[in-house]
């Protein structure tokens, strides 16, 4: 019908989500939507995003010793030992992942414990059975029936592209040590754009189907949601981990070093469980299955995939049928949610040079449709690459 921007989330692996928090099933089975595709429990007060974890991040200290390769402040924790197989460089990676982790519940944990504080609702604690029965405010007195918090990672795919390069580049075929490897990144890839360009378009990606790049990112969501989901919060809930970005990646990567996926220092991370942009080079049903491979039941704050597709792509009866048949297949291969640009690149391209001519053009940035208008340059200038196939 023309409507170009719309999110699908599976009914089943929603409701599995909430069941592995720990909610009953009737509430489990009747959820809401709170903002872009967070999900609560009835009766559960769905904290979003309270707080954020930059995976790569966690690549960066174990590679350099905890420190900001940036600023060079110590921020992550000293190695214990050198790694000398890609398992225990993976098991550090997982040490200084889990260590921001706790950073991030520490610190959301001190800005809930004020609440009561600074927070009430009286109208909306009356649309609560818990909240009446208990006779207090769902803010302070957190009187719901699941006070739950969320902490969301960020840069998945960056992350996990960054560590299989780590693994062929030092482990397997040992072109390069870890210290060389460090100061290269520390450089941002000065006097190695070949080796750059190598590592950016020549090593399997994320997004591909590729068994050994999905199993890293496989081992990452299970690490992550054993460091997050579950965990007590001081608001008598539990925490719940989201796999979403939103816009954050351009913040987030700005104060980020170079990776070993090729990404120059400052670029925009990997977008929710997404492929790296341009990195998907299987096509869209490649894409979709490598996501589905992530348990993203342990992700009950939500975890989705943007998939785009050229408008050529989706045209007549056939190409509704080829949607469909993508969107199915995903969630029976267990995705948890998907929502889909349909872009033209010509028409990108003219309204960036004539936005007078597209006023009413809009993309679905991310859980939310905008103005291509309204965009910054970069921004249009991504959307377009985007839609190039």
């Amino acid at each position: 019908a023309g409507n170009n921007s719309i999110v699908f989330l599976s009914d089943k692996k929603v409701t599995e989500s909430l069941l592995k928090l720990g909610e009953a099933y009737d509430d489990a089975v009747n959820y809401h939507v709170v903002g872009c595709y967070e999900c609560g429990g009835r009766n559960e007060l769905t904290c979003s995003c309270n707080g954020k974890v930059n995976i790569t991040k966690a690549i960066e200290y174990a590679l350099n010793d905890g420190f900001d390769m940036l600023t060079g402040d110590k921020i992550g924790l000293s190695l214990l030992n050198a790694p000398e197989t890609f398992n225990e460089f993976f098991d550090e990676f997982l040490r200084q992942l889990k260590n921001l982790c706790d950073k991030a519940i520490a610190a959301t944990d001190i800005w809930e414990s004020k609440n009561k504080m600074l927070h009430s609702a009286p109208i909306l604690s009356v649309t609560y059975d818990s909240a009446m029965e208990k006779g207090g405010d769902i803010y302070c007195n957190n009187t719901a029936k699941y006070n739950n918090s969320s902490i969301n990672a960020i840069g998945l795919a960056t992350a996990t592209d960054s560590l299989y390069a780590i693994k062929k580049l030092v482990f397997d075929e040992k072109k390069l040590s870890l210290q060389e490897l460090k100061d290269i990144l520390i450089s941002n890839w000065a006097d190695n754009e070949i080796l750059r360009l190598q590592c950016k378009n020549k090593l399997p990606k994320f997004g591909n189907g590729n068994d050994d790049v999905d199993a890293i990112a496989q081992s990452t969501v299970k690490a992550l949601s054993s460091f997050i989901s579950g965990r007590p919060n001081t608001k008598g809930g539990c925490y719940r981990l989201g796999l979403f970005s939103i816009n954050w990646r351009w913040e987030y990567g700005m104060h980020t070093a170079a990776s070993a996926d090729g990404r120059l220092s400052g670029e925009a991370l990997s977008q929710n469980t997404s492929a790296s942009f341009g990195c998907d080079k299987e096509g869209a049903t490649a894409h979709l299955l490598s996501v589905a491979s992530l348990d993203t039941s342990l992700a009950p704050n939500g975890a989705i995939v943007d998939i785009d597709l050229h408008s050529s792509g989706v045209q007549g009866d056939n190409g509704l049928c080829t949607l469909v048949s993508t969107l199915m297949t995903y969630f029976e291969a267990g995705g948890f949610a998907v929502h889909y640009n349909i872009l033209d690149t010509d028409v990108l391209i003219e309204a960036k040079k004539f936005p007078e001519r597209y006023p009413n053009l809009q993309v679905r940035l991310c859980g939310w449709n905008v103005l291509f208008s309204s965009l910054s340059d970069r921004e249009k200038e991504e959307f377009i690459l985007r839609s190039v196939r």
